[in-house]
């Protein structure tokens, strides 16, 4: 079951005896599980039908037991295990899975790993219940992420916002849903602009990483070296070591654009390559070599360690930072 499907039933009010949320992304599971906190039981009842509990302090026996019983003057009742992956012998649950309560309302909040599809326990909650998947949203999906999750909150924003947001944030969604939140309730009339990026977020509208990849990519040599200025003397507003990140991803990319067969926008977005920068990277295609590329890569694997203290011959982070650009655009 998806993600927005779960959302939709549990704000209906139609419930799964059993969740297994698991995952690499623990923001769709904290997401879910505290819409269910927030349903379930009604507020004056928490004290009597609502039931966290967490995996390294609990056992299965325990878990059971209280699943077993009956809410106290309630229709239903809450039992959640947060941290389930840290639950010693959560394969023993499957007994009570499989004949669930109905009155009983079971979460394993299983974070960071999943639980074996082959196993017994994973079978019985795929029977009886919802057992979710989250996956981690990759580099190049967060752009259009945060665009539809905009759009959920009713906050309008273009693509290259979007895709600034992505470089400036990153792939932290909980840090990434909060910013949206924070515009959400600033701007007005729901349609973010540049300057309420700029002013909330903190971004500056020509002085950001999102900026610095597009003038990469253009090979604009003035352009690069003022950005970079901008960074090494506001080294709040961007390290070299994220910059080192975000410039890797940009040559990884062009070689796979470069590689490919087929560069239509379907393709390029398999990639990593969103609709919007696909003009740019290739455009960029007529601008480097791979020879030049190849070279740059090695370059930034050159400079990460520099700014890791190894082999910088004494060189602070702005120098290096500077030197190395210099070099990237020759």
């Amino acid at each position: 079951m998806s993600f927005n499907q779960i959302i939709s039933d549990i704000k209906q009010k139609s419930f799964a005896p059993v969740y297994l949320l698991m995952g690499e992304e623990p923001y769709f599971i904290d997401v879910i599980s505290d819409l269910l906190e927030d349903t379930v039981v009604e507020e004056d009842m928490k004290g009597f039908n609502e039931h966290i509990m967490y995996g390294l302090d609990s056992e299965p026996d325990n878990i059971i037991g209280m699943a077993k019983s009956y809410p106290m003057m309630g229709d239903r009742q809450l039992v959640m295990i947060k941290e389930a992956q840290a639950l010693k012998g959560i394969q023993n649950l499957e007994s009570y899975v499989k004949q669930p309560l109905e009155s009983t309302i079971l979460v394993l909040c299983h974070k960071y790993k999943k639980v074996d599809k082959r196993s017994a326990l994973y079978k019985a909650v795929s029977k009886v219940g919802v057992a979710f998947d989250s996956e981690k949203i990759r580099d190049y999906q967060l752009g259009a992420w945060i665009k539809s999750h905009a759009q959920e909150i009713k906050l309008q924003l273009d693509d290259q916002q979007a895709n600034l947001l992505a470089d400036y944030l990153g792939v932290d969604l909980s840090k990434v849903s909060k910013a949206l939140q924070k515009l959400k309730l600033i701007v007005k009339d729901a349609k973010l602009t540049n300057e309420d990026i700029q002013k909330h977020i903190g971004i500056s509208k020509e002085y950001n990483v999102f900026e610095m990849q597009l003038a990469v990519l253009d090979r604009d040599f003035a352009k690069s070296l003022k950005i970079t200025n901008y960074f090494v003397n506001n080294p709040k507003s961007m390290h070299i070591i994220p910059a080192i990140g975000a410039l890797y991803n940009v040559y990884t990319k062009w070689i796979k654009l470069y590689y490919s067969k087929d560069k239509s926008p379907n393709a390029s977005f398999k990639m990593g390559i969103s609709k919007f920068m696909l003009p740019k990277y290739t455009a960029s295609l007529q601008k480097y070599s791979l020879k030049k590329v190849v070279y740059n890569i090695e370059i930034l694997k050159e400079y990460d360690l520099k700014a890791k203290g190894l082999g910088a011959s004494g060189a602070d982070q702005e120098g290096i930072f500077m030197e190395m650009m210099q070099k990237l655009m020759l």
